[in-house]
């Protein structure tokens, strides 16, 4: 897999501590940033870099369906512009520390990842603009 960008996404909080953190940072592995239901279990929002790409993953926040719905109900989540902007700020920050910045849309049900994806990128493109 040498040349190709190693992602790893831990959904569980018992990863997130230092150890692991320093492993992933030393074998140059990217640390997936999660924009997700804010959950006990689920990992902590965090903005750690472990290589020279941020890559964040939008997950929705579909609290109420996340432990007990299916694939389709948890993944059901239209992002607010409220949310997506405060988010494009997220991305700019990162885009400061980090060479090349990713953003993937998980909040697959009913169309909702490429309209948010797209509205998203609109937004970021107006942060990175006005830094």
């Amino acid at each position: 897999m040498s040349g190709f960008p190693l992602v790893v996404e831990f959904r569980n909080d018992v990863w997130y501590q230092a150890r692991v953190f320093d492993e992933l940072a030393k074998r140059k592995i990217t640390l997936a940033l999660l924009d997700r239901p804010d959950l006990p279990g689920l990992p902590p929002e965090t903005d750690t870099l472990t290589s020279d790409l941020a890559y964040i993953r939008f997950h929705g926040r579909n609290a109420e369906t996340w432990w007990n719905g299916n694939a389709t109900s948890r993944y059901d989540y239209d992002y607010s512009d409220k949310e997506l902007k405060e988010r494009a700020r997220r991305l700019a920050a990162l885009a400061r520390r980090a060479p090349k910045v990713i953003a993937a849309f998980n909040n697959h049900a009913k169309g909702n990842a490429p309209r948010n994806a797209k509205t998203l990128a609109g937004f970021a493109r107006e942060q990175l603009s006005i830094e």
